[in-house]
């Protein structure tokens, strides 16, 4: 295109502009300084422009255009706070190019932009000369507040939702002014652009870097970025500087570029970034843009299966989700978080590479009918969004964190869903479904809940459809064929079925019987009366159990408490049939001394311990009991583990511990040295329960330690220091006597072991 500017100064201008794409100079140095050498040369100026004069840049947010719900936001804030002049300082515009084709490309890419946006922005009125790349966003709003453009801060809102510029004329005198008169902007004629074509969006790129509203750049913007700049660098560049280049301009992701570097590797679509815009022009029916979040974007760019399938399509569905989701945590999407995507790739790995198939195929199958002309870009966005959020929230059980909370039964149902909804906006001829072409289609009156009403269900209604019974229904997430609950009722085992909605709009329902002894009465409720006071039921349906459980009494479990019980009673038996018994304590060592005397073979110590220390089992560490046939293990009680020395940490540790002398026995590798040997004890007339004890050798006089043998094992001098463990010598014990049941109160002799 021919632009009439010498040559040197091409050059020299657009050695700044690769010296900022190469990271080498910063965005905003690299803006003023071309913006001095064009000044010099009197091809830029200053010129005062309407802002209906002015539309929007092309390069604006990396190719993917203003977000209604952010100018909006940006308008809130800005009458919240007040119009600041001094930021219309860094205004910045190019002149509309007055050549076809460009022209008509500059214009339509606008119209786009105004249709996507639900009429949250001003359509274009004619008389727009040039498109901004700096105060792009204030720009949109004063257009906005001109057209009278719907609004959803209420706030700012006439009773019809609509923003009225004398409200903001009486309310601050400024963006009176700019909305009336206008204000300056740096020009750029249109020959700038032609001469160099990276110009608009290095400005953009310095300018926003100036305004301090990078925080407004989302990953996809950036993404865009690293596309755009990554298709156009030299050989002699590498991806690694693209990055950095991008980094300059600092965006928020900045310290995790590396990875947004490697998702838009993954995920952009290749050249043009199809896939990011496509996520962009979905994303902007949800609100304002959204952060993903560093954790987010790097379990994306780590989740894969094999090197052969690495499930581009699905982290799209993945971005799309979070993107469409109401649930946004200190500016991030949180819908679904790193352990989701870890889910994905680990247990659900195998659905996951389904998934990514299925949104795969359905995204050629979109394409293939816009090309056509069959269907609107924006139908086919709306259609392969919902395909992509209601599988992935599905596939993790995040149904209810989704806009719609639907849960679908499986991937077939939602796959049917998107058909019956592609079968009904365009003609069978039009369209290959492929591998889908053997879905069944639903009759009208018939289709799943999640296909959209061949009726109208949003926008402007009229009376009767506002009033009509049926829409009212279906828009509250109730179905006929559905289960429901009443509200009032806590717990229970009543849900109904809903089987009809009548004429007048009342509800027939019929309540589900485990039983059938009800299945012939019908229930009449009026619909308001059912739509306060009914829920959804989500969770199983009531049912009787499909067998006949045994006695309680003869449950294993509960014999096994009844033998654990026995063991235990024995143990208390033994302890009470001794009688009063004195012994002394000592700690660092643990041990224990005869309060009295005692004579030879008349001191035995049962292990006695709490219930819950008796288990069922041959566990070689423990010492053993034994009833009938059952070998049950006992443990030990715990002991003080710090010094028992004042009044009050005395009565702690005798109130908290229990003092069994058996658990405080010392080892000796000492046979001289030890005074007690490991017997056992049988309890009962009939032999049944088998319990070991520790008896004395010889008889023991007041204060002395005692000690069980114990063969040596490691230095010589842990002897006599070692903590009691009475395991080995309980593993030696053996078992005698014969087989017999039942509990008994009496002892009978000890043996040796």
């Amino acid at each position: 295109m021919q632009h009439g500017i010498p040559a040197p100064l091409v050059c020299k201008v657009q050695a700044k502009i690769d010296s900022v794409f190469a990271g080498e100079l910063a965005p905003l140095t690299g803006y003023n300084d071309i913006w001095d050498m064009l000044e010099e040369e009197y091809i830029v100026e200053v010129k005062t422009l309407h802002v209906s004069q002015v539309m929007c840049h092309m390069c604006n947010r990396e190719t993917l255009g203003l977000n209604g719900h952010n100018v909006h936001k940006n308008g809130n804030e800005i009458d919240t706070v007040g119009c600041d002049p001094a930021e219309l300082n860094k205004a910045a515009c190019f002149e509309c190019c007055p050549l076809e084709p460009k022209k008509s490309e500059q214009i339509g890419w606008n119209q786009e932009l105004v249709h996507n946006s639900a009429g949250l922005l001003a359509p274009l009125t004619g008389k727009e000369v040039a498109m901004s790349v700096g105060t792009g966003h204030f720009t949109a709003w004063c257009r906005c507040i001109n057209a009278s453009c719907k609004t959803p801060y209420i706030k700012m809102a006439d009773q019809h939702g609509r923003l009225l510029p004398d409200r903001f004329r009486k309310k601050d005198k400024r963006i009176g002014k700019c909305i009336d008169e206008g204000f300056d902007w740096r020009f750029f004629p249109w020959t700038c652009e032609a001469a160099w074509p990276k110009l608009p969006d290095l400005c953009q790129r310095a300018l926003n870097a100036s305004h301090q509203v990078t925080s407004k750049s989302t990953e996809l913007n950036v993404m865009c970025a690293i596309c755009d700049q990554d298709q156009n660098r030299t050989e002699s560049q590498t991806f690694q500087d693209v990055l950095k280049a991008i980094a300059l301009a600092s965006p928020p992701c900045a310290h995790y570029i590396t990875q947004v570097g490697q998702l838009s590797v993954q995920c952009a679509g290749g050249k043009g970034a199809p896939l990011v815009k496509f996520l962009d022009r979905f994303a902007k029916r949800f609100g304002e843009s959204k952060v993903l979040g560093e954790e987010f974007v790097t379990a994306l760019v780590d989740m894969k299966s094999a090197e052969t399938e690495p499930w581009h399509f699905l982290k799209v569905a993945c971005v799309a989700a979070n993107l469409a989701s109401p649930k946004v945590v200190d500016g991030i999407a949180k819908c679904l978080t790193k352990s989701d995507i870890d889910k994905m790739k680990g247990p659900l790995k195998k659905k996951s590479g389904d998934v990514n198939r299925v949104v795969k195929h359905a995204f050629t199958v979109c394409e293939d009918v816009v090309s056509k002309g069959a269907l609107s870009q924006d139908s086919a966005d709306v259609l392969l969004g919902k395909l992509m959020v209601r599988h992935c929230l599905q596939l993790v059980s995040k149904e209810q964190s989704g806009s719609q909370k639907k849960v679908y039964k499986d991937s077939d149902e939602i796959v049917s869903a998107f058909v019956n909804c592609v079968r009904a906006e365009v003609d069978d001829d039009a369209v290959d479904l492929g591998q889908w072409t053997e879905i069944p289609v639903v009759p009208v009156g018939h289709q799943s809940a999640s296909a959209p009403s061949k009726g109208k269900v949003d926008g402007v209604l009229s009376l009767q459809e506002l009033e009509d019974p049926k829409r009212i229904l279906d828009q509250s997430n109730f179905e006929v064929g559905g289960y429901v609950k009443e509200k009032a009722v806590e717990g229970g085992s009543d849900v109904y079925k809903v089987i009809a909605q009548n004429e007048d709009g009342s509800i027939s329902l019929k309540q589900w019987s485990m039983l059938g002894d009800r299945e012939n009465l019908v229930f009449i409720v009026q619909l308001q009366k059912f739509l306060d006071g009914w829920s959804v039921h989500t969770g199983a349906m009531p049912c009787l159990l499909p067998y006949s459980p045994t006695l309680c009494v003869n449950h294993p479990a509960i014999a096994q408490e009844f033998v654990k019980h026995r063991a235990f009673q024995a143990l208390v038996d033994h302890e009470k049939g001794e009688g009063l018994r004195k012994f002394k304590y000592t700690q660092f060592p643990n041990g224990v001394m005869a309060g009295q005397d005692f004579s030879k073979g008349s001191l035995k110590l049962a292990p006695m311990t709490f219930l819950g220390n008796i288990q069922i089992g041959k566990e070689v560490t423990k010492v053993k009991m034994q009833v009938d046939d059952v070998v049950l293990t006992v443990s030990g009680l715990p002991r003080p583990g710090k010094l028992v020395c004042d009044d009050k940490s005395r009565d702690q540790a005798y109130a908290k511990f229990c003092y069994v002398p058996y658990w405080w026995v010392e080892t000796t590798p000492d046979n001289e040295k030890a005074n007690m040997r490991m017997a056992s004890m049988k309890c009962s007339e009939d032999d049944a329960i088998k319990y070991p004890v520790l008896q004395n050798l010889r008889a023991i006089k007041e204060n002395e330690r005692l000690y069980i043998f114990k063969e040596k094992v490691g230095k010589a001098g842990l002897q006599g220091v070692t903590i009691a463990n009475l395991s080995d010598a309980a593993d030696e014990a053996k078992a005698a006597g014969k087989k017999g049941g039942g509990k008994g109160k009496k002892r009978k002799s000890t043996k040796d072991d």
